[in-house]
């Protein structure tokens, strides 16, 4: 429990974010000039209830350009989308997509000023940048062998060449522009050389990448980069971690963990002892950044132990105090990796030091027999929102996992009316394919995700529910992408598009942010078996009443959907090429 100042210290926190947004969503400078005077971090925090939303969102929708000038200044985030669609709701995208010219030109000289400031050449643009991105060493050797100064220019993050090769483990690249740059040890904006964004340049399940980065560290130390805490943890660099300062060690974090997840992300059982004995919190707390309240997350050295069947390091934790039934902020607990790696010892070991079972790894993993067992009461399971009953949890994970049974267990059980907006978050659950994302194990029947949706809808949920403004409908055409993977296939799109128009879906609603119908939606996303669906079932093509820029054809067109837009231009012409 928080004691009295620190109650009244969060009281003061959440009254000046109130008074932010307020400021921003009005156009009310002089209040956004006070108050990000006094709290210079409102710039970048979003607003969880707002669904991420910035002020520079509000400046921008409301086509305010010296409010947008002035947060822009004071170091706003122009690429932060909003949950659940973000590639389509950054500022700058909204900004350019409705024709706001005048704000779009603000923002892209507030990051050429950006960019400049942090030592990169705008006159040379990114090419350089673009063909390290692209892993394309022949072009970084032609443009760096005609003007080999550029191995020194930085972008708007104050990352060099050399970041962005280390970012992505191309040990060609790295080797290459590390043996021609005079500081490979240079760090960005955040503070992170190229070292660390090597040993950071692959994702919370994808250990399989760990010996390619490993050998990208090990080619940057080589080539004289000086040795970072991070590097020294994933190389297993004993002594340089046995000198180096407890302080220096505890700042070596990222929202995905300090260096006891390193050590095991890595499988460096020696350094994490090491750092277990140095006095590291084993739980690794860390507080995130650029959301509305102090937010912590903690358990992802155990975590990532239990995803990896890391069973040496997995006790090493617990007897360090490791907490066993953590749920790391937005991924769950150390049981539900158990879970889906199949792993039954890693299952055994982590029961046997007190892990409860959550409702949501039950539902996520299709545990029938554990959610029957609950719903009869002869089993306790964890359920970790306060705002949600065990029943709604159950269902939630259910849906998103796959599982039709537990769905139908739940429902009679849940007591909410039909139009709740809670029903569109449901909805939205099983076009998430999420047994078959990239970050899943797999191996469970993939044909059950349109019956979930097909048990809701049949228990007489509101196929027009709207949460944030947007239909499940709308959902359909940007749903299932997964790490910039596509998880959900044409045909399952289409099937889910199916089984909402037979519920009655609505073909006219247009959101708020989009300000489009679900044909929109699909034209914007390139959809064309989805867009042919909603045709088909009468969705107007020409929409008179919508802005022009949020029209289907508007969309089709300005996002480069060519065969996209010859299809709605049979179908408005009432050519049958449209069937």
């Amino acid at each position: 429990m928080r004691s009295l100042p620190d109650q009244l210290t969060a009281e003061v926190r959440r009254a000046a974010i109130v008074r932010f947004f307020r400021a921003a969503e009005h156009g009310d400078l002089p209040a956004l000039r006070a108050l990000v005077a006094a709290r210079p971090d409102l710039v970048r925090l979003d607003r969880a209830e707002d669904d991420e939303r910035t002020g520079l969102h509000h400046a921008v929708l409301n086509r305010d350009v010296a409010c947008t000038r002035f947060l822009l200044e004071a170091g706003a985030d122009t690429h932060k989308g909003i949950y659940p669609h973000r590639d389509a709701t950054s500022p700058l995208t909204l900004a350019e997509d409705r024709g706001f010219d005048d704000i779009v030109a603000v923002i892209r000289g507030e990051l050429d000023r950006r960019a400049a400031q942090a030592g990169a050449n705008p006159e040379r643009g990114e090419e350089l940048f673009d063909v390290v991105r692209n892993g394309d060493l022949d072009g970084a050797k032609r443009l760096l062998e005609a003007a080999p100064e550029r191995i020194a220019e930085v972008d708007a993050q104050g990352q060099k060449p050399l970041h962005v090769a280390a970012s992505q483990a191309d040990l060609p690249l790295v080797r290459y522009l590390a043996a021609r740059d005079e500081r490979p040890s240079q760090p960005d904006a955040t503070g992170r050389t190229p070292l660390d964004c090597a040993v950071l340049s692959f994702g919370w399940t994808q250990r399989e990448r760990a010996p390619a980065a490993g050998a990208v560290a090990r080619a940057l130390v080589d080539a004289g980069a000086e040795l970072t805490p991070m590097g020294a943890a994933a190389l297993g660099y004993l002594a340089s971690l046995r000198s180096a300062p407890k302080e220096r060690l505890l700042a070596a974090t990222s929202n995905a963990g300090g260096l006891l997840t390193l050590a095991v992300k890595y499988g460096q059982p020696a350094v994490l002892d090491l750092l277990l004995a140095k006095g590291l919190d084993p739980d690794e707390r860390i507080e995130l950044a650029n959301v509305d309240e102090a937010v912590q997350s903690w358990g992802m050295p155990l975590w990532h132990a239990a995803a990896y069947g890391e069973y040496a390091m997995a006790e090493a934790l617990l007897d360090a105090g490791a907490d066993v039934n953590a749920m790391v902020y937005a991924s769950g607990s150390a049981m539900e990796r158990a879970y889906e790696a199949r792993d039954e010892r890693m299952k055994t070991l982590l029961r046997r030091r007190g892990a409860a079972l959550a409702v949501e790894t039950i539902g996520l993993f299709r545990d029938v027999r554990a959610a029957r067992e609950v719903i009869a009461g002869r089993a306790p399971a964890v359920t970790d929102r306060v705002n949600l009953t065990a029943y709604e949890q159950l269902l939630w994970a259910a849906a998103c996992g796959g599982e039709p049974e537990i769905i139908e267990l739940c429902l009679p059980r849940i007591e909410r009316p039909p139009d709740d907006s809670w029903w569109n978050h449901i909805l939205q659950q099983p076009m998430r394919i999420w047994n078959h994302s990239p970050h899943a194990g797999g191996g469970f029947d993939r044909s059950t995700y349109p019956r979930c949706l097909e048990l809701l809808l049949a228990h007489g949920v509101d196929p027009d529910v709207t949460a944030r403004g947007f239909t499940a409908l709308h959902h359909v055409a940007q749903a299932g992408t997964t790490w910039g993977r596509q998880v959900i296939t044409k045909e399952e799109r289409v099937t889910f598009a199916t089984l909402l128009l037979d519920a009655g879906a609505s073909l006219t609603r247009r959101d708020p942010l989009l300000l489009s119908t679900p044909l929109g939606w699909a034209c914007r996303w390139g959809r064309r078996e989805l867009a042919r669906l909603l045709i088909q079932r009468g969705a107007a093509v020409e929409e008179p009443d919508a802005e022009t820029w949020a029209t289907p054809l508007s969309w089709a067109t300005r996002k480069g959907h060519g065969e996209l837009a010859a299809l709605l231009r049979a179908a408005g012409s009432g050519h049958p090429g449209a069937a």
